[in-house]
């Protein structure tokens, strides 16, 4: 009887286990020896991976990953590795009101970016930087900063630049237009956000300028 029984199949192998992600590999207790001993592709590999999880969950673990990610990048010296870390990291200080962490962290960002001759990306860092003074109770130095980037966005406009040298002037009028307006100096604010839109040179940099100063009429 038993030669009539069908022949059984082998049991099917346990599924394997999904590969280590970015916040494994910063989670682990060798991560130190890890981001130390790592060749340059799979660094750019974690730094890129981990970014990337960070904006799309911008926590406060996320936040304790890339710092540790970002001192290391800095040992290493790997310049564009931290400062695409270090934008990361500022992004989500300031998703977890952590101005405190996210100010700091623009600042080295925008002489990164300065280092690489990235003057297009260091005008963004300005902007971040301003964004996390005004957001650390520091009007007076955010002020400063986007002073200093209207300027920067000014000498970007040689060599056929001139175009999105105006939209980067234009963006940086409209956040000095909006923190006046958050302190109270609504003529400076307007005068500003008028000529953010006056600057424009596209639709969507105009909308934003238009929004802000319909906001600040509104009051």
């Amino acid at each position: 009887m038993t030669d009539d029984l069908p022949p059984q199949s082998d049991p099917a192998p346990p599924p394997a286990p999904p590969p280590p992600t970015a916040a494994d590999h910063l989670d682990g207790p060798d991560v130190a020896s890890l981001l130390e001993s790592a060749d340059a592709e799979t660094l750019t590999s974690l730094t890129v991976d981990a970014v990337g999880a960070a904006r799309a969950d911008p926590s406060a673990a996320w936040l304790t990953r890339l710092d540790t990610l970002r001192a290391s990048l800095l040992l290493r010296n790997e310049r564009r590795l931290l400062a695409l870390c270090l934008q990361g990291l500022v992004e989500v200080a300031l998703a977890q009101s952590r101005p405190d962490l996210a100010a700091p962290a623009a600042r080295t960002l925008w002489g990164v970016r300065e280092l690489l001759d990235q003057p297009w990306k260091a005008h963004q860092a300005m902007l971040l930087l301003a964004q996390a003074q005004e957001a650390s109770d520091d009007p007076g130095a955010a002020e400063a900063t986007l002073t200093r980037a209207l300027g920067a966005a000014q000498k970007l406009a040689p060599a056929g630049n001139v175009v999105p040298a105006s939209a980067a002037a234009a963006r940086t009028l409209t956040q000095l237009g909006q923190l006046l307006a958050r302190q109270g100096r609504a003529a400076e604010a307007a005068e500003w956000l008028s000529g953010a839109i006056d600057l424009a040179p596209d639709d969507e940099t105009a909308a934003t300028a238009k929004a802000a100063l319909a906001a600040l009429q509104a009051r």
